[in-house]
């Protein structure tokens, strides 16, 4: 039996222009800012919803934006909330009604570290990877690196 992989449509929401383009590079149907309305628009979804939403930002604005989105029986999971930030209002009536489930993701261990370098060793022709490293510095450097990191945001 033959399973599909992957998603048959991905839609990238993110402030960084840069991180889009990225996104579609990467196979990405659709790429917007989160200012624009049309980015989650029911039409994306054939009016049924999101079935998951991959949250790796943290910001509130983001989940708050995505949940009503989702499509009964969707799934939201958070990545990027590892640091405190302000609280974000639910209605447990919708995420019951809806029977949404939110999850968090945090950490990872070796064998997750073995399985990142086998899926590079694999697909490293196919996605450009390289186009994601904004330079090399030597560990010398790892004070400018971190700065160079902070500022390209």
């Amino acid at each position: 039996m033959s399973r599909a992989r992957g998603a048959a449509e991905m839609i990238c929401v993110d402030s960084n222009t840069s991180r889009r383009e990225h996104a579609l590079w990467f196979g990405a149907s659709d790429a917007a800012p989160p200012e624009d309305p049309q980015s989650l628009a029911p039409e994306l979804s054939a009016g049924h919803g999101i079935d998951v939403v991959l949250e790796f930002t943290g910001a509130t604005a983001a989940l708050e934006n995505a949940l009503p989105r989702l499509r009964i029986g969707g799934r939201a999971v958070l990545v990027g909330s590892v640091f405190p930030g302000p609280a974000i209002s639910l209605q447990p009536e919708q995420i019951v009604r809806r029977m949404l489930t939110i999850t968090g993701v945090h950490n990872y261990g070796p064998p997750h570290l073995v399985a990142a370098v086998e899926f590079l060793t694999e697909f490293w022709r196919e996605f450009p990877f390289a186009e994601l490293v904004a330079g090399w510095h030597p560990l010398a450097e790892a004070r400018q690196a971190f700065a160079a990191a902070r500022e390209s945001g």
